[in-house]
């Protein structure tokens, strides 16, 4: 086996919450600073009974992270997982939902001062 293999293969699962820790460090860090709680998070990685543990260890690889001794991964993992990255990649636009009500259309004078006249309305 080779240096890279160990590499590609990730945080080394021997080590335990450690291991978990780090492989999920960018999300869990996210949740800390959305005002998710340890109970919580721990939950959504199937360890709800540990999350005590999950708190020690991430204070102990947050501080090894922030001292560069650990270097966690460069991408979410659940973005991994989704297929999507978050190095400035753009978005997809989101579907625009109609607003409830009668439409004025935006970006056209024409129409915008038609559909306003139809309303007895007048644009200063």
């Amino acid at each position: 086996m080779s240096l890279a293999t160990l590499i590609e293969r990730g945080p080394n699962p021997e080590k335990g919450m450690q291991a978990l820790v780090l492989k999920n460090y960018q999300d869990i860090l996210a949740a800390r600073q959305l005002l998710w709680g340890w109970v919580d998070i721990a939950r959504e990685l199937d360890i709800e009974k540990q999350a005590n543990s999950l708190r020690r260890s991430f204070m102990r690889v947050h501080g090894k992270v922030e001292k560069g001794i650990l270097k966690p991964g460069r991408e979410n993992s659940r973005a991994k997982a989704a297929g999507r990255t978050n190095a400035g990649a753009a978005q997809p636009p989101t579907e625009k939902r109609p607003l409830p009500g009668q439409q004025i259309p935006v970006g056209d004078g024409d129409a915008m001062n038609a559909a306003l006249a139809a309303k007895n309305l007048v644009f200063k």
